[in-house]
């Protein structure tokens, strides 16, 4: 900004300035009012690390997953409330209800596993408070809960049969991971297949967002798709994700995928032709690496 060389010029941008600054703590305020209305608690945490399982862990999501066994149970609107004696319950609240008395560990756990859950479910939005958020968020259906406690309750199970020292720690997210396949890795990829097995099934336009009950796919939601109904969870960097990965790198031709999955799907030069070609190579691929144990 040009200083005025006359002194009327100086008044002039003073008081613009006291007028800017009061404008900016205006915003600021009503900023942080808004901020204030966000049900804030301890457990509000935004970490990755994955928690050691127990068992009390287990029978708490079971628990959890009973009390919100249908639509009618589930409150869609979490104030961080949780009445006693309640009937109606949002995911914050069904694990606390279900949650053992004196045993913090436990829904600590539970609580931050669902997080991981939910980060793996919606990538396009920033949620500062993961389970109040989702469960409020519009989009959010009674079918995405259910997945969520579905996926909640595998990932317990999965850490309870892991070495106490491996169960815990933050994962790496390693773009060049390449696990071992399995059995049901290649169930899941024909089930993908399947799901795309007409033109009319593809979603050209994709934001790696997948909501449960969904009738069309893009090549990354139907391996989500694929994978809750095979497996009842999902591995961002599992075998079938990542050789879908490596199949989008051989057929790349020159283009760059920031996002390979994505950015292959909703690519004009890819197409249904190129979706079948990859689900394709991905089967062909996973049943190899399975005759060789690899």
């Amino acid at each position: 900004m040009r200083v005025p060389s006359s002194a009327l010029g100086m008044l002039v941008a003073a008081a613009a300035l006291s007028s800017s600054g009061a404008i900016h703590r205006s915003v600021t305020a009503r900023a942080q009012d808004a901020q204030a209305t966000i049900p804030s608690r301890p457990d509000d945490v935004r970490s990755m690390s994955v928690p050691s399982a127990s068992r009390s862990e287990l029978l708490l999501v079971q628990e959890a997953r009973r009390l919100l066994i249908s639509a009618e149970h589930w409150n869609q609107e979490d104030d961080s409330t949780c009445l006693p004696r309640a009937h109606h319950f949002s995911i914050y609240c069904a694990l606390k209800e279900a949650a053992p008395r004196g045993d913090a560990g436990a829904l600590a756990a539970a609580q931050q596993e669902a997080q991981l859950v939910i980060w793996d479910i919606v990538v396009s939005k920033e949620y500062d408070h993961p389970l109040t958020d989702y469960n409020n968020d519009r989009a959010t259906t009674f079918a995405d809960v259910q997945r969520l406690f579905r996926w909640l309750e595998t990932r317990v199970q999965k850490r309870l049969a892991q070495p106490r020292a491996s169960a815990s720690g933050t994962p790496e997210d390693d773009s060049h991971a390449n696990p071992p396949a399995s059995a049901a890795d290649l169930a899941i990829a024909r089930e993908a297949r399947r799901l795309l097995s007409a033109p009319a099934d593809w979603d050209s336009h994709d934001s790696r967002d997948c909501p449960a009950g969904a009738r069309t796919f893009s090549f990354y939601c139907a391996l989500v798709e694929a994978s809750d109904r095979v497996a009842q969870d999902f591995v961002q960097r599992g075998a079938v994700m990542q050789e879908a990965r490596f199949v989008v790198d051989s057929l790349a031709a020159g283009r760059k995928f920031p996002h390979r999955l994505m950015d292959f799907n909703n690519d004009p030069g890819t197409g249904y032709a190129g979706i079948e070609e990859a689900l394709r190579l991905l089967e062909s691929r996973l049943q190899s690496r399975l005759a060789e144990r690899r």
